[in-house]
């Protein structure tokens, strides 16, 4: 069985980077002691005696307990663990700490801890068995010689793997002098292997200064143990007991990582309306102002708000406080007072706040250009026009319908405006301008008047005067100064003279008129009353003719009655 774990044994040394070849020998007895092992069953009895190296003479202890070292036998080596040892590798782990704190750590120089070495190892292997020291006489008594070594031993194997209790990622601002305490206090056994900073080593932490650069640098501490030049070796014989040399044990490193760095407010602006980084209509989120305060609101700086965004950076670790200054135009300001804490933890911090669009109301005012009445003339109508309003890059946003001579364009943000009449009221003429309106002053409500000129028709009253027979010959007579009226709802709006050619111009707006005749040439006679409708299907020509006949006067020969039957004819008909 020997043969088969000796092949597979060397097989794996074949590939192991530090293999060589030793033969061990029993070396001196330690004086008055000897070893017992009971297995639950038997008792076994064996002079403490040193193994040395028969080539060095360094000191190797016995992992095969009480089984026969056959002197000068020949051994292969293995520095790197492997199960086919036998041991766990807990223990390959354990054992070998403990050949390096046991005889010849510091002052582990006396015999005595090749002992206390070989002891321990034993019974850390084989925690199922008993093991012992007795004394050399016959009646082989336990002793127990070594309790306060055995203590010191296992407090240096057990404390081998306890790191520094020091925080390993952490964050400081520019310029920060640092003392990063170790908790467990155990730098005593540490050394600064490598360090972006300049670090002074204490026994209870590390000092250094971070410097004036952003950056992210390390610290690694190493527990090297080097007091040899070889590893520890495990060494395997066919014919003779497993041993371990002891030797160095692999180093421990613990690295902190330091990030030197400042803290960062990002404010990140939106409308609160539309939760957009777009401004409503012409009105801007840029150009807001921020003010920045210190804990106990003493002032820092200021910043305005370009592309969406401003950042107060390069901050030292603290409480601030930011407030809105100035909004962007169009904007309420927000009066909010916005606390921050920067830390390690939360070394920028990105704040996204809103303002209210202010919004307008542009009110028009509907009236009659001539008479700057909102009563229209005549039975035109005001009301019933229509606008469309634009914004400033002249796209459509709504069209709005006169109603009692006013209409409102409300909720309107900050910016340029044109409004434009689409259709006029009922007996005007169309506006064609272009209104331009900046709803940009802190008056939130604009009124604006817009003036329709009325649609009126020109009528020509032609006057004539003469006798029937003139009538019948179309000689009539032009009359100057006849007298007229025109009569809107029972109300004279008109009344005019005619002319030298016995012409009288009147411009009409929608309507229902009367023409009347108020005066005439004595002995003619006065036309009728004269009824007219103006609007938007009337077909009718634009003169009238007036004809004024002579009332005629009857002959002498005429007797009186006649006349007088005449003259009652002429009156009632």
């Amino acid at each position: 069985m020997k043969k088969i774990l000796l092949i597979i044994f060397l097989f794996f040394c074949c590939t192991n980077v530090y293999a060589l070849e030793s033969r061990f020998s029993g070396g001196e007895f330690l004086e008055g002691i000897s070893y017992m092992k009971y297995d639950g069953h038997i008792y076994h009895f064996m002079n403490a005696k040193v193994i040395r190296n028969s080539e060095t003479n360094e000191v190797a202890y016995c992992i095969s307990p009480f089984d026969n070292l056959v002197d000068n036998s020949l051994y292969t080596s293995s520095e790197t663990y492997d199960s086919n040892f036998g041991i766990s590798k807990s223990n390959w782990e354990k054992i070998k700490l403990i050949s390096y704190y046991g005889y010849g750590y510091k002052d582990h120089t006396d015999n005595k801890w090749i002992s206390i070495t070989q002891m321990m190892i034993w019974r850390t292997l084989y925690p199922d068995k008993t093991f012992e020291w007795i004394d050399n006489t016959t009646s082989r008594n336990i002793i127990h010689p070594y309790d306060n070594e055995l203590s010191i031993l296992t407090d240096l194997v057990n404390t081998h793997s306890v790191l520094p209790n020091i925080e390993k990622d952490v964050i400081y601002n520019l310029n920060s002098s640092v003392f990063l305490r170790d908790y467990n206090g155990i730098l005593s056994k540490y050394d600064v292997k490598e360090s972006d900073f300049k670090v002074t080593k204490r026994n209870d932490g590390l000092q250094f200064d971070v410097g004036s650069v952003e950056k992210v640098g390390k610290i690694v501490l190493e527990r090297a143990e080097s007091s040899y030049k070889r590893p520890v070796l495990y060494f395997y014989s066919s014919s003779s007991q497993s041993i371990i040399q002891r030797g160095n044990i692999e180093p421990i490193t613990y690295e902190i990582k330091v990030k030197v760095t400042n803290g960062k407010i990002i404010i990140n602006k939106i409308d609160a309306e539309t939760k957009s980084k777009t401004p409503m209509g012409d009105a801007k989120l840029d150009g807001a102002i921020y003010e920045l305060y210190g804990s106990r609101m003493n002032y820092i700086t200021e910043k305005q708000i370009e592309n969406n965004v401003l950042i107060f950076d390069n901050l030292t670790f603290g409480n601030y406080y930011v407030k809105e200054k100035k909004a962007g135009d169009g904007y309420y300001v927000d009066d909010k007072v916005y606390e921050i804490t920067l830390n390690k933890d939360n070394i920028n911090e990105e704040l996204t706040l809103e303002n209210i669009p202010i919004k307008y109301k542009l009110k028009v005012i509907k009236k009659d250009s001539e008479t700057e009445s909102v009563v229209p003339q005549g039975k035109a109508e005001l009301d019933g026009a229509v606008y469309s309003l634009y914004d400033s890059k002249m796209e459509h946003i709504a069209d709005k319908k006169i109603e009692n001579n006013e209409l409102i364009f409300d909720d309107l943000p900050y910016g340029k405006y044109y409004i434009k009449e689409k259709s006029p009221g009922l007996g005007y003429y169309l506006d064609e301008e272009v209104y331009e309106i900046s709803l940009t002053s802190d008056n939130l409500e604009e009124e604006l008047i817009l003036r329709n000129k009325a649609i009126k028709s020109k009528i020509r009253i032609n006057k004539y005067y003469g006798t029937e027979e003139d009538f019948d010959n179309n000689n009539m007579k032009k009359e100057e100064n006849a007298y007229f009226e025109i009569i809107s709802n029972d109300e004279t709006i008109y009344t005019g003279y005619t002319n030298i050619n016995g012409v009288l111009e009147v411009s009409l707006p929608y309507g229902d008129y009367i023409i009347r005749q108020l005066t005439s040439k004595d002995g003619y006679k006065k036309v009728d009353d004269y009824y007219l409708t103006i609007n938007e299907d009337s077909s009718y020509s634009n003169e009238i003719s007036f004809y004024d006949l002579k009332i005629e006067v009857p002959n002498a020969y005429i007797s009186f009655l006649q006349y007088i039957f005449n003259i009652i004819g002429e009156i009632y008909g």
